[in-house]
């Protein structure tokens, strides 16, 4: 009986590739082109802020649907963005630098665990960024287009003063 199933399994192979390829699987070919629109709408939501945002809104709009959505924090009303232009408003209050660890690319949906370090504000009359560990969760329509995107933060924010881009004191908002 092994040897039969063994034989069964080898000759099955073939239709087996075939089929997922076919299926669930057909998009594999387009993931790296898929992780690259993900890289570069990440990059125009994050690099974003007061000054630079003049070059980014080609971008979003040319990668996401007019009726995009975006879902800032789900902890409670007044971070949910509807549309190319309200997303705009998000990026000018939240920009930073990304870097990126992971994308995963399934089907029409993308996951990205980043870090974001936000841009200098103050606070109090001190200079400050906070750091942050972020999972972006985009999905796509069979356009590939954006039409949904979720961030989700895994840490707390850590706030660090800064004088003149050099850390100064990390504060732990757990202490």
């Amino acid at each position: 009986m092994g040897e039969e199933l063994r034989k069964k399994f080898k000759d099955e192979q073939e239709s087996r590739w075939l089929q997922e390829l076919s299926g669930e699987s057909k998009d594999r070919p387009l993931h790296t082109v898929m992780e690259d629109m993900a890289r570069r709408l990440v990059k125009a939501l994050v690099q974003s802020g007061p000054g630079t945002l003049q070059s980014y809104p080609k971008s979003i709009q040319q990668l996401c649907d007019p009726n995009v959505r975006l879902l800032a924090n789900m902890d409670g009303p007044g971070e949910i963005y509807e549309g190319v232009d309200e997303i705009l408003i998000y990026c000018a209050e939240h920009g930073g630098k990304e870097f990126i660890s992971v994308i995963i690319v399934d089907r029409l949906r993308i996951t990205c665990i980043m870090d974001f370090l936000s841009n200098p504000f103050v606070v109090e009359g001190v200079v400050a960024r906070f750091a942050q560990q972020r999972i972006i969760i985009m999905d796509m329509n069979s356009d590939y287009k954006f039409t949904r995107i979720e961030v989700r933060c895994t840490t707390p924010e850590v706030h660090a003063h800064v004088q003149d881009d050099v850390q100064v004191k990390v504060e732990d908002p757990e202490e």
